[in-house]
């Protein structure tokens, strides 16, 4: 496994409707770039979609069950 150039680390809580842009537009930023990322959305314990969404669009995610 490669080391990647940049390493996005997005906090989240019940970011269902913008996570998916959010990390889209991280991964755009990076290829502006030319660099390769590593997309990681650190979640509060949502209660809505967002681990989902944000997974979908690419993105490890890891929960965070206490919560921020």
């Amino acid at each position: 496994m490669s080391v990647p150039d940049i390493s996005f680390v997005i906090p989240a809580l019940d970011e269902e409707a913008a996570i998916g842009r959010v990390v889209s537009e991280a991964r755009a930023a990076a290829a502006r770039l030319g660099a390769s990322c590593d997309l990681l959305v650190l979640d509060g314990a949502s209660r809505d979609g967002t681990v989902r969404a944000a997974e979908a669009a690419g993105a490890r995610v890891v929960v965070e069950t206490a919560g921020f």
